[in-house]
């Protein structure tokens, strides 16, 4: 799966980030249209989706059946893949970094459809990426539990809601009666 770095360049991320804004708006025109199937449907998406990030994001690097013997790596520098002795010109650290922003800005939007609380909408999507960083520290899973990766998926996390209540903002303005001026 990481050969997907090699083809994220900005370019990529900016359209990929475009698309997400404009699923954002049409999950906020659905949801206006059939508010009980986003209610519902959305728990739904939102429950497999939490399943497929764990699944994925916690599995050992040599499969469920490795689990303890990838050792742990844990990284607690903010920003390393930045300013670190070990980024290289040939390095893929923004690449990573812009790829897990994307991984979880869908996980935002539909949150951002479902979940009617606020504290929990805006805690939900970073206590899943504290999750899955304590998952594969704990696990020994031979993948490393980064600062970094919590940040970055916090971040995407927090776009996708920023999406959709911009969507809103936007699209209850426009259905608005104007007011009369005087």
């Amino acid at each position: 799966m990481w050969q997907i770095l090699f083809y994220l360049s900005p370019p990529v991320f900016l359209a990929a980030i475009t698309v997400a804004a404009l699923v954002a708006f049409g999950g906020v025109l659905l949801k206006k249209k059939a508010p009980r199937l986003m209610e519902k449907g959305g728990f739904l998406v939102l429950a497999i989706a939490v399943f497929a990030c764990m699944a994925v994001l916690v599995e050992p690097v040599g499969g469920w059946a490795s689990v303890g013997q990838g050792g742990m790596s844990l990284s607690l520098t903010p920003f390393g893949f930045v300013f670190g002795d070990h980024v290289t010109d040939n390095s893929l650290h923004w690449e990573e970094w812009m790829l897990n922003i994307l991984l979880f800005v869908p996980l935002g939007i539909v949150a951002a459809l479902t979940i009617a609380n606020r504290w929990g909408l805006w805690l939900f999507g970073p206590v899943l990426s504290l999750a899955i960083e304590v998952g594969q520290a704990v696990l020994a899973t031979g993948r490393q539990s980064a600062l970094d990766d919590l940040l970055a998926n916090s971040a995407g996390y927090f776009i996708g809601v920023a999406f959709v209540l911009l969507a809103q903002r936007i699209l209850t303005r426009q259905h608005q009666p104007e007011r009369a001026t005087t």
